[in-house]
């Protein structure tokens, strides 16, 4: 594989630096983020990089590439010399654009990270590797930890850096406990900055590193030592029961061609029934019923089918559901890799949770749940003490206009249901527990995480 040996400094702190080692066929984005776990950063802001011989930005500001979008489509509604600024400025996506023909063109780029903190780079192109044997990134050498995040820009550090090293100083103390909340040392781990690059931003090319890319950057905290495992053995994802039971689904459908679709475009109901008496139903759940005649009777069927349709592993065409090509292709993959998308599509293309109009558990917020897991799981809890880490990172999660303990009461059960039982539990993440209090009609509800939580995930 082609790299590229860069140099990373930064502009106004020149002795903070670092060297690193980037496959070539990246796009600025991933760029970014190689340069955020080499300071240490959060990618918490605005970005862009840029070249000196040519205007163009690439960037993730959204607004800014639309807004130079809309003046480029209509030139009459440039007003003033902002706006004219913006227009001689074009401005790309950087996911979508690749550095590697603009970088050995320019030999250079800068890069602003922050706008408020402004802190500016200087990548610098040192050096061609033909044969670089790693698929992601290294950082080789450095120098000096970078400024926490949100410090103030330039004089801001300067402050935060005499407070800090500084016992007699009046603000040590806030100044100490915020910088740990930053993650701030004081030093420059290279190989803490290693072990994020090797596992949370895998650049292979394979199927396998970029479903696991996306997941760590969707459903994981971005600078938290925590990853999904790509070396995780199909033996073991092939335990998981939603994994088991969706593939055994899409199995059936693929054995019997062309399934006839009732009226509503659900499963004929003697499919229902044939597939309810060999098991499919949630692995967790305190109502079962005894019987099914139709898929709507059928919870754990329809949730199988919902997300087939969802994620485009079935279809439904003239009155009957099949499968896609996606699908077929589903069933020739490893466990591994199935057990990854199935879990993917279910966080973000299948309405994880929904009850009742609305969504217990936003996705964004799961990573903070697996998280908490991962740094608090090992011991059998009460679900609500995850419940209300949460309420206390989201407030919204309760309905303000409802009684405070009611409320608290409502979404911790909620999510235990629909979040531990009935989607991490589903995947083998979790094992949950009820316990009837007597005479009150009420469970104690307890979680902990498994032994293929530890699995599936890395940890550091």
């Amino acid at each position: 594989m082609q790299a590229y040996q860069l140099k990373i400094e930064m502009k106004e702190l020149p002795t903070v630096w670092r060297r690193a080692i980037v496959p070539s066929k990246i796009s600025f984005e991933t760029l970014h983020h190689i340069i955020q776990y080499a300071m240490g950063w959060h990618d918490a802001h605005l970005y862009e990089f840029s070249t000196g011989d040519d205007p163009t930005c690439y960037t993730n500001n959204l607004e800014g590439i639309d807004e130079y979008e809309y003046l480029k489509e209509n030139p009459g509604m440039v007003r003033d010399s902002w706006d004219e600024q913006t227009l001689a400025s074009p401005q790309m996506l950087a996911r979508s654009v690749k550095i590697d023909a603009i970088l050995k063109r320019a030999n250079a780029l800068g890069y602003l990270y922050d706008f408020g903190d402004h802190w500016e780079l200087k990548i610098t192109l040192e050096e061609e590797i033909k044969d670089y044997p790693n698929s992601f990134a290294v950082c080789t050498n450095g120098k000096e930890a970078a400024p926490p995040e949100d410090v103030g820009g330039t004089g801001g550090y300067m402050d935060f850096l005499e407070a800090w090293y500084n016992p007699a100083h009046e603000e040590h103390a806030s100044m100490a406990t915020w910088g740990e909340s930053q993650g701030f040392t004081g030093t420059f781990d290279l190989e803490r900055v290693n072990l994020f690059l090797q596992h949370k931003l895998p650049l292979g090319r394979n199927s396998l590193d970029q479903v696991g890319r996306e997941l760590n950057q969707r459903l994981l905290l971005f600078d938290e030592p925590i990853t999904f495992n790509m070396e995780l053995s199909p033996e073991k994802a092939g335990t998981a029961h939603f994994v088991q039971y969706m593939l055994g689904f899409l199995r059936t459908l693929d054995e019997r061609g062309h399934v006839k679709a009732t009226a509503k475009g659900n499963l004929p109901a003697e499919l229902v029934m044939e597939l309810f008496d060999q098991g499919y139903d949630y692995l967790y759940g305190p109502f079962r019923p005894r019987s099914v005649r139709k898929e709507d009777d059928a919870g754990f069927l329809s949730e199988l089918h919902a997300l087939g349709r969802a994620a485009g592993l079935i279809k439904k065409y003239k009155g009957k559901i099949s499968l896609t090509k996606k699908g077929e292709k589903l069933l020739e993959s490893s466990n591994t890799e199935n057990y990854l998308l199935i879990l993917r599509d279910y966080v973000f293309t299948y309405n994880m949770g929904f009850e009742k109009g609305y969504e217990v558990l936003p996705a964004w917020l799961i990573r903070y749940l697996i998280g908490l897991l991962a740094r608090y799981g090992s011991v059998e809890r009460e679900s609500r003490f995850y419940a209300e880490k949460l309420v206390r990172l989201y407030p919204l999660l309760l309905d303000p206009h409802e009684p405070e303990e009611k409320e608290q009461e409502r979404f911790g059960y909620a999510m235990f249901r629909w979040i531990m039982e009935q989607f991490l539990a589903e995947f083998g993440l979790v094992e949950t527990r009820r316990n009837r209090i007597k005479g009150s009609g009420r469970d104690e509800q307890y979680v902990r995480k498994t032994a293929l939580f530890d699995e599936v995930f890395v940890t550091w």
